[in-house]
């Protein structure tokens, strides 16, 4: 039984002696998870695993908005057209062939509309802002950011259907990616 003491105070307060504090405390630090005891390991929390998932969210956000950026190239292929370079240019050594390999692309997108599909993703972005953050703010912001990551991933692999079967959708699709994949700063 543990040792009580009253206080001579009137509202007769109860203390707990030295000895039976140190053995409590002893046991409520052993069942926490951060402690290393039965529930997890010692020093890895819930707040690690959190900004491990926060962090490796931030790099498929950033791999989603710029994967367009290098594969466009492939898509459309290159461009047919050939600067003319005026002023003294060095010349090529002998037997060089200055002839290249023009490599067509799948799509015939002008440099306006690929301009346009890759900056429609940030219309998405903007648009989303806003509701984005209410929407944190009542359903929690971890909740939020693992759903609008899943998201801008799935429609992500929708992508090559989405260009094959129509410029429009392609664009729309790539708007409503910006707006799953919200900008953070």
């Amino acid at each position: 039984m543990a040792n009580l003491q009253e206080d001579s105070n009137p509202d007769s307060r109860l203390i707990l002696t030295a000895e039976n504090h140190n053995t409590d405390l002893h046991n409520e630090k052993a069942d926490t998870p951060d402690s290393g005891g039965p529930g997890g390991c010692r020093g890895w929390g819930a707040r690690h695993t959190v900004v491990v998932m926060a962090t490796l969210g931030l790099f498929i956000d950033y791999m989603l908005q710029t994967v367009l950026a290098v594969t466009i190239v492939a898509m459309v292929g290159q461009n047919a057209t050939r600067e003319e370079v005026e002023g003294e240019v060095c010349p090529l050594p002998e037997g060089h062939n200055a002839t290249q390999e023009i490599r067509a692309g799948v799509f015939a997108w002008d440099e306006r509309t690929q301009g346009l599909i890759q900056g429609c993703f940030y219309y998405g972005c903007a648009l989303m802002s806003l509701p984005a953050g209410r929407v944190a703010e009542t359903c929690g912001a971890t909740r939020v950011f693992g759903a609008m990551v899943a998201a801008g991933c799935l429609l992500c692999l929708l992508s090559p259907v989405a260009a094959q079967t129509s410029t429009y959708l392609f664009v729309a699709l790539r708007v409503t990616q910006g707006a799953a994949v919200v900008r953070h700063g």
